[in-house]
């Protein structure tokens, strides 16, 4: 098996099962932070961006490992930024839901429950730009690395 493609398939296995451990601390402490962002991303956008964020995190990685060109890296860079491409689909999915409940209730919500819907809105962006910012420093790290070892 080649080295990238086993570096890939583990890569992979560590990042799902790392949300999937996120995921049992959260049903087994449902007040802690692990099982209040589990609540707050729900299950299709966890697994949506930590799947993207995974992704952009090993074309980074891989990208670091091998010797290409600058130009060939500056294409992936546009790859970095899919997990917050995603969490902004989720803010906006979570506000169109908290308006639709906040129109459809009889009374106005108590400031406590309105800022925890907000809490809860901006939950997915957030961790989508961490996994951007991460991934989109790694690549920019490589870039840089590219362009000064080819003007030598």
């Amino acid at each position: 098996m080649n080295r990238i493609s086993l570096f890939t398939l583990c890569l992979a296995v560590a990042a799902f099962s790392a949300f999937f451990a996120i995921v049992v601390m959260g049903i087994r402490q449902p007040g802690s932070i692990a099982g209040w962002l589990i609540e707050s991303l729900g299950w299709f956008y966890g697994v949506t961006i930590h799947g993207t964020g995974s992704v952009a995190l090993l074309v980074a990685l891989a990208q670091l490992r091998r010797s290409y060109s600058p130009a060939s890296t500056a294409c992936l860079i546009p790859i970095t930024f899919i997990p917050a491409f995603v969490g902004v689909i989720g803010l906006l999915h979570n506000y169109i839901y908290m308006n639709r409940v906040i129109a459809s209730s009889p009374s106005y919500p108590k400031h406590d429950a309105f800022a925890y819907g907000h809490a809860f809105g901006l939950t997915p962006l957030l961790v989508g730009m961490c996994f951007t910012t991460v991934a989109f420093a790694i690549l920019s790290f490589s870039l840089l690395h590219r362009s000064l070892n080819d003007e030598r």
